[in-house]
C-alpha cells in the first residue's frame, strides 16, 4: 500500500472516530470572520464540498457557528447538505429549515437518496430518528415492510457494535419495535410475517421480548 492510500485510509478512519466522539475535537465550524458570504472559506468558488470541509465535524448547534449565514447566502438546500455529506442529525442541528420540514423533504426524496446513499438512513435512524422507518402505519419506507424490517435491524446493529451496551440500546430497540409492528404497505405485506427478522438481530445480542418489556 503506497503512501496515498495510508492517507486515504487515516482519513476514512479519523472520520469515523469523530463522529463518534462527537466530533468537537477538530470541529472548525465557531463563528470566522467572513470578508464575504459568497467566498467564506478563501477558496476562488464555493462548494458544497469546503462547507462539509468546514463544518462536516460539527455535531452541536453552537459549534454550527455562522452556518445559516454562510448557507443562505449560497443558497444552500436540505438536499445539498444530503449530498455533500452531512448527517440527518447535523442538517437539524444546522437548523437549516425546521426538523418537520427537513423531515419532509427527506422523505418526498427518499427512493432517490437511499438508492444513492443508504449509510445516511442507517445513522440517522440508529441514532433515533426513527420517523425515516415509516411515515405512517401504511407508508413503509419504499413502500417495502421487508426492507423496513431489515433497515430497523441493520440500524440496530450499527447503532450496538459502535457504542457500549446500556440500558439506552434497550430504549432504542424498544422505540424500534413500537414504530414498526402495525406498519403495513400498499402489497399488503404486514410487518407480523416479517418481524421474527427484527428479533433475531436482537437475541443476536442477547436481547429477548422479556428484556423490552421490563421497559414498558
Amino acid at each position: 500500500m503506497n503512501n496515498e492510500n495510508y492517507y486515504l485510509k487515516y482519513l476514512k478512519y479519523k472520520k469515523k472516530y469523530l463522529e463518534l466522539k462527537g466530533g468537537g475535537i477538530e470541529c472548525r465550524g465557531d463563528n470566522m470572520e467572513i470578508k464575504s458570504l459568497q467566498n467564506p472559506f478563501g477558496y476562488s468558488i464555493f462548494s458544497h464540498q469546503n462547507l462539509y470541509d468546514h463544518f462536516g465535524n460539527c455535531f452541536s448547534k453552537v459549534r454550527f457557528g455562522n452556518f445559516l449565514d454562510i448557507a443562505r447566502s449560497n443558497n444552500v438546500t436540505v438536499l445539498d447538505m444530503v449530498n455533500a455529506g452531512f448527517t440527518y442529525h447535523q442538517i437539524i442541528v444546522s437548523e437549516i429549515d425546521t426538523e418537520d420540514n427537513i423531515y419532509n423533504e427527506i422523505w418526498n426524496n427518499h427512493i432517490n437518496l437511499i438508492n444513492k446513499n443508504k449509510y445516511f438512513f442507517l445513522r440517522a435512524i440508529s441514532q433515533g430518528y426513527l420517523r425515516l422507518l415509516a411515515k405512517n402505519d401504511s407508508s413503509p419506507i419504499l413502500d417495502d415492510v421487508i426492507f423496513m424490517v431489515k433497515l430497523c435491524s441493520d440500524s440496530f446493529e450499527y447503532k450496538v457494535i459502535k457504542e457500549p451496551f446500556d440500558n439506552k440500546i434497550l430504549i432504542l430497540a424498544f422505540n424500534m419495535l413500537l414504530k414498526i409492528q402495525n406498519v403495513k404497505d400498499s402489497k399488503g405485506k404486514t410487518t407480523d410475517s416479517n418481524i421474527g427478522m427484527f428479533w433475531s438481530r436482537l437475541e443476536k445480542y442477547n436481547i429477548f421480548p422479556y428484556d423490552l418489556k421490563k421497559l414498558r
